[in-house]
């Protein structure tokens, strides 16, 4: 078995892990918690997504893309990343009531100020996992992420057994980054404790200034429905807006996950070998858009059945949520790994560029909707993502000298696997079997039937997925 093959085997066993321990765990507190309660929690973890975004300032991406690093290097990014951090903690502290002022909800307050103990305490596990990554040390990060999420998902659950409330789901991610701290640190290789140059610490800053505003700006624009929710519609919306959003990432959770840790260190010594990349990509959003577009497209047609089945009846009103970001979903799919590529291209510039044009745009579309109502909101999501992904691949263009027709051809044996499966899926969806079946029973029979045809598909279109299932 080839190293690739390895990794990915080791990467998607620890997301699937993941998965199983935050989808069981979301299930039992969708069941404790109510949509208010989920929507509080919901506001701060966005504000705090996209404050790590700033507390990483592109120390990940520079540990993994770094051809020479050595210990001065990794304790100059070790420096970089508490600085930020601190910084971070500080600033969410002495802010606080303001933030909770524009939501108009206090509980925010006690919120925020208990969940930057993650800040204080992230940048010793940061640096040590982005160096697991870097040696593709898998075995390793599976026991760090699966216990982590383990001992995570038992405190909120414990809690809000409890309770807690609110913040069971708070204290649930404290102990989640305590632990993966804990066990990074002890599964990493030695590290000496040198004391940086200056001159190192400007290349890590130098990187991160643009790695970061990149991160920071497409974080921004992914977490601004839910403060615009919390804004106009209330922190009920904003807890069903999480649930369906909760949804929808479940494919990133499951399968992006398991293949970025892997495509970046990849494309790097792809990029150091042979100096072109663009067959890799190709085959990439070839593979990903093949599993991504009928996993979408049955969550749409059936996300009431699913809310209904894993959450209860009271959280359906995020069933027509769900249909909008799938769709929307779907579309990032074709442009999920880009960033990536313009990283170990070394063509950061140009993603600077790219997230510039596109996110601002995405911003404006976004803050003008939500002032014509929810749909209008979900509707503009959708717009965004479209615009985004062709601004995205111009500019890879001029990265690796790819163009429109040859992604669009990349892209046609995935549409013709998702077309046959939306035809089956609704057409079964459609008929007596499944209005005379349970719930339960009819949701299962279409999820059955949805595999199976996805399967027969691949050979009739002879999709390059068989390929790499062989490929030993």
């Amino acid at each position: 078995m080839n190293k690739l093959k390895k990794s990915l085997i080791l990467s998607f066993m620890q997301k699937y892990s993941e998965l199983l321990i935050g989808f069981a765990a979301s299930v039992i507190l969708a069941r404790l918690l109510m949509p208010e309660e989920v929507g509080l929690y919901s506001i701060v973890a966005t504000i705090i997504v996209v404050a790590h975004m700033v507390r990483d300032f592109g120390v990940s991406s520079y540990i993994i893309q770094e051809d020479e690093l050595d210990d001065q290097k990794l304790m100059a990014a070790f420096f970089v990343t508490c600085f930020w951090s601190y910084s971070i903690a500080l600033i969410l502290y002495v802010n606080s009531v303001d933030i909770a002022g524009f939501f108009e909800r206090e509980e925010i307050v006690s919120i925020l100020n208990l969940v930057i103990i993650n800040f204080l305490i992230i940048p010793f596990g940061s640096v040590s996992l982005s160096l697991l990554r870097k040696e593709m040390n898998f075995l390793a990060l599976l026991k760090v992420n699966v216990g982590s999420a383990l001992f995570g998902a038992v405190v909120s659950v414990s809690m809000a057994y409890n309770s807690f409330s609110y913040m069971s789901l708070v204290w649930g991610s404290i102990a989640t980054t305590a632990m993966t701290v804990l066990l990074s640190s002890f599964y990493r290789r030695r590290v000496e404790l040198v004391t940086p140059s200056v001159e190192k610490i400007k290349i890590v800053f130098k990187f991160g200034s643009k790695s970061s505003y990149i991160h920071i700006l497409f974080m921004m624009v992914s977490q601004l429905p839910e403060i615009l929710i919390g804004k106009f519609f209330g922190m009920t919306n904003v807890g069903l807006y999480s649930r369906a959003n909760g949804l929808v990432k479940l494919f990133h959770m499951g399968v992006m996950q398991g293949i970025i840790p892997v495509l970046l260190p990849h494309l790097v010594n792809r990029m150091k070998v042979s100096g072109d990349i663009k067959p890799e990509y190709l085959k990439s959003i070839g593979y990903i858009c093949t599993f991504s577009w009928p996993f979408f497209i049955f969550l749409a047609l059936m996300s009431e059945n699913i809310i209904e089945i894993l959450y209860g009846a009271r959280w359906t009103p995020a069933a027509p949520m769900v249909t909008w970001l799938a769709i929307s979903a779907a579309i990032v799919s074709i442009y999920s790994v880009n960033p990536h590529v313009f990283v170990a291209s070394k063509n950061i510039d140009l993603d600077v560029k790219n997230q510039s044009i596109s996110q601002t745009f995405s911003l404006l579309v976004m803050i003008t909707a939500s002032f014509y109502g929810l749909e209008m909101l979900l509707f503009s999501i959708v717009i965004s993502r479209l615009f985004t992904m062709i601004v995205s691949v111009y500019f890879l263009s001029r990265a690796i000298n790819v163009g429109y027709t040859e992604v669009c051809n990349a892209l046609f044996k995935p549409l013709s696997v998702s077309l046959i499966c939306f035809i089956a899926l609704y057409t079964l969806s459609i008929s007596n079997m499944i209005l005379e079946s349970s719930l339960f029973i009819g949701t299962l029979i279409c999820g059955v039937v949805f595999v199976v045809t996805w399967i027969l598909s691949l050979y009739l279109v002879k999709s390059d997925m068989l390929d790499l299932i062989a490929k030993k």
